[in-house]
């Protein structure tokens, strides 16, 4: 394979009112909700006690909060997700929500920490109200987000068809409290699809890895920036390109390209198709530590989830 052709492949590609209404039915207003099986390899992920959510018959609410992701407050109707997590039983043991969106993001989330969820008070928001001259209305129109011009986001606009998923702060617990201001997962996040009920401390072990204190290191800075978009093998995030397939990552960039690219991002990254943003608060010895562990992971491989 020529460096141009591995260079292509790389780089393509991120107050609870009570509604007496009865919504609509629309597209795409169905969320898959399964728990992960324990597996043998790490590729054969399976899922037990599948089921889906029509979110069109599910008993809406009404909200009025600040939705972090628009930067705006919004009265919204729609679904609360820990409504959507108690559709089903959940077994015990699980104790994180895996939430996969459609463009490939997988967001872990702990949603046995009632802080955190208070926090955060995820909503899946299927009409926003408009109020406008002349307009007054329940609208399953919710606007795309487009930042085209800003520098460190990233151009593609984000679409939110059949539902948008709303959180009030742009925090997440796996985030570092001040990494928040340059990254957040919810800022790229769009229709959310499905929720995978996991063991928190099964699925994290299968990213890592083993080795020296550097390994340990960059497996941090992984589950802090990198495991929302991307994945090793197909395990995990699928939003941005995968560190071990079609090419190994840390084969094709060294330590100290790998920090420029997170670090700065190439002028034309998104006329190449780059969906990621600049991450400037990393460190040279931060983007070493995770070439380490992206040598690791790949060289040894996801470990099965078993609980």
């Amino acid at each position: 394979m020529s460096p141009g052709s591995t260079r292509g492949l790389l780089l393509w590609g991120l107050l609870l009112l009570t509604s007496s209404a009865t919504p609509a039915t629309s597209q795409r207003n169905t969320v898959e909700v399964w728990v992960r099986a324990p597996t043998s390899s790490a590729a054969d992920a399976g899922r037990l006690e599948q089921r889906t959510i029509d979110l069109a018959t599910a008993p809406w609410v009404e909200v009025d909060r600040f939705d972090a992701q628009y930067g705006v407050h919004h009265r919204y109707r729609g679904v609360t997700l820990q409504w959507l997590l108690h559709t089903g039983s959940v077994p015990g043991m699980v104790d994180l929500a895996l939430l996969h969106f459609d463009n490939g993001m997988v967001v872990p989330l702990p949603f046995r920490d009632t802080t955190a969820m208070e926090r955060l008070a995820p909503f899946i928001a299927l009409e926003v109200w408009v109020d406008s001259p002349g307009e007054r209305v329940w609208s399953r129109d919710l606007p795309d987000i487009s930042r085209k011009g800003e520098e460190s986001e990233d151009w593609r606009p984000i679409r939110f068809q059949g539902g948008k998923f709303v959180v009030q702060t742009l925090w997440h617990p796996e985030v570092p409290e001040v990494t928040p201001r340059v990254f957040s997962p919810w800022q790229h996040v769009d229709r959310l699809a499905g929720v995978e009920l996991a063991q928190s401390e099964a699925y994290r072990r299968q990213f890592q890895g083993s080795g020296s204190a550097a390994v340990a290191n960059g497996y941090r800075t992984f589950l802090e920036r990198c495991q929302f978009c991307h994945g090793v093998r197909q395990v995990g995030a699928h939003f941005g390109w995968d560190f071990a397939e079609p090419v190994p990552l840390h084969t094709y960039r060294d330590p100290h390209s790998l920090w420029f690219h997170a670090k700065y991002r190439e002028m034309d990254a998104t006329a190449r198709g780059l969906m990621m943003p600049a991450f400037p608060d990393l460190g040279p010895t931060q983007a070493a530590a995770l070439w380490a562990w992206m040598q690791a992971i790949v060289t040894s491989g996801p470990a099965p989830y078993r609980p």
